[in-house]
């Protein structure tokens, strides 16, 4: 009996030192899973760190982008407006140009032949013969100066 008491309390020994040993890893798995809590909180606040920096870096190149779009589309305007300007003079000077060469004709056309020419027509039926154009006369030659030897 008193090995069945002894055996009993050897048991019970092991039993409460098998049950501290398991509430010691259950602690200690506790602890390394809220250890592992934090870090993933802390490796969460990293990436939205980056990303947010990512995000702000990317809306800044789009508003640079968008500015200098705007900047162009403001130049391309403005030439634009000013080659539609010219365009429009042109057009009028062309109109006003295509005006006076209209007069021109219509006054040469109504304008009575030269008096000479009428007199010479009048002897004859043939027109008048066509002035043969003056002659190119030659450059005079330039006169070299004289050279002392």
């Amino acid at each position: 009996m008193a090995n069945d008491e002894q055996a009993a309390g050897g048991t019970d020994q092991v039993a409460a030192d098998t049950a501290a040993l398991a509430a010691n890893q259950a602690e200690r798995a506790a602890a390394a899973a809220e250890s592992a809590v934090v870090n993933a909180e802390i490796a969460a606040a990293g990436v939205a760190t980056v990303a947010a920096e990512q995000t702000a870096a990317s809306e800044q190149r789009i508003a640079e982008w968008q500015i200098q779009q705007e900047t162009r589309h403001s130049q391309i305007s403005q030439e634009v407006e000013q080659h539609r300007l010219q365009n429009e003079q042109l057009t009028q000077g062309l109109a006003a140009l295509q005006t006076s060469l209209s007069q021109i004709q219509e006054r040469l056309a109504n304008m009575p032949a030269s008096p000479a020419s009428r007199e010479q027509n009048r002897g004859g039926d043939e027109p008048p013969a066509q002035a043969e154009p003056p002659k190119e006369e030659k450059p005079p030659e330039r006169r070299r100066a004289h050279r002392w030897t």
